[in-house]
Parts: C-alpha cells; sequence; structure tokens
C-alpha cells in the first residue's frame, strides 16, 4: 500500500526534564503504589498539565528534590528584573476543577516556583478528597490577585507536614504562606514567606 507511517519523534531531555522542542519528560507511573514517581522539573510540569487535562484524582510522590528555577530572586531578596527568563508555573488543579488526588512530596523540596496568576499555589485548589503531605517549597515567588497560597490558593481538604519559604503576594484578598483560602484542614505546616496582601 500507499500509506506512509507517521514519524517517530525522538525526544531529547535535559536533566531537568524538559526537551528542546518544549514537551515534558513524563513521570513514571508505579502501578502496584498507583502513583506518578516525579524525579524532575519537567516531570512535575508533566504531572500538573496531566491533572490538567482532566485527570483530577490521580497520585503524584516527589522522588527526588526539584530545581524549576535557580534564581527567581537578585541578591538583594528581590524579584529578578527579567521575569521573562523565568520558566512560569501553571498549578496543578484549578478554580473549576480541584485536586482531588494525593501529592506526597516524601520529604523533598521543591525550589523556584514562579507564578503570577490567581488561585495559585503548587495546587491551585485542594477538593475536599485532595491530600498534599510531606512538601518543602523554597525560595519560590507566588504572586496573583486572590487565593494566593505558597502550597495552595485554596483548601477544602488536608495539607500535612508542608512548608514554604519565599515570597508570597496578592493585590486583593486571601492570601497565605501555605493557603490563601483555607476551608479544610492544615496541620504540622510552616511558613517563613514574607506574605503581602490586603
Amino acid at each position: 500500500s500507499n500509506t506512509e507511517k507517521e514519524p517517530v519523534i525522538t525526544h531529547l531531555y535535559d536533566n531537568n526534564g524538559f526537551c528542546i522542542c518544549g514537551e515534558y519528560e513524563p513521570a513514571i507511573y508505579n502501578e502496584i503504589a498507583d502513583v506518578y514517581e516525579i524525579g524532575n522539573a519537567g516531570q512535575l510540569y508533566w504531572f500538573a498539565e496531566k491533572v490538567n487535562s482532566g485527570e483530577y484524582t490521580i497520585n503524584g510522590s516527589l522522588v527526588a528534590n526539584i530545581t524549576v528555577n535557580e534564581a527567581v530572586f537578585n541578591k538583594d531578596g528581590n524579584l529578578i528584573e527579567n521575569t521573562n527568563e523565568l520558566r512560569e508555573w501553571v498549578p496543578i488543579g484549578s478554580s473549576e476543577n480541584a485536586y482531588n488526588g494525593i501529592f506526597d512530596g516524601n520529604g523533598k523540596v521543591i525550589s523556584g516556583l514562579y507564578a503570577d496568576m490567581d488561585n495559585i499555589g503548587l495546587i491551585s485548589q485542594v477538593g475536599e478528597s485532595g491530600i498534599v503531605r510531606n512538601v518543602g517549597i523554597v525560595a519560590s515567588m507566588i504572586k496573583g490577585s486572590s487565593q494566593v497560597g505558597g502550597v495552595a490558593g485554596v483548601n477544602n481538604g488536608i495539607i500535612e507536614g508542608c512548608y514554604f519559604s519565599g515570597k508570597v503576594v496578592a493585590t486583593n484578598q486571601s492570601v497565605g504562606g501555605i493557603v490563601g483560602e483555607n476551608n479544610g484542614n492544615v496541620t504540622n505546616c510552616y511558613s517563613l514567606a514574607y506574605v503581602q496582601g490586603t
């Protein structure tokens, strides 16, 4: 037959899990534990994209410390001037579609998150069945208008054993070092963040 075969695309991921074409390295699915194992920044972005494509109950687990951006702040502790150089974070879940899986940091640290939008944190909104635990987020800048938090913009579920350091800035209301708006349970967490809002 004269049917042409689709070309096979081979992605070359760098050490941080990003391909030059813009694709993210897929996280590794552990079938026995029913969890996606996340070991670099590309896999973290891939996981967020997978959740946001409609799989709001999948589970994620960090298996390594992750650096998204090397330097979000300058030596004076202010946001760097050229934010175009930063890889912007699009959170797990959204205000319309809450995350209802389990995200386990396993005591690992995510460094260098930069985000500028509403309902923002590592997770946009933790749903009533959602659990976020044991993750540290450091050297990060989370900002937006309202519902801005270091770990979650809104929490309706459980956040436990998490911490945040960096800056959390809201031009309006509902802002916090861990959670912007909390309707659920937050336990054994701490924030060293500079927090600004009304």
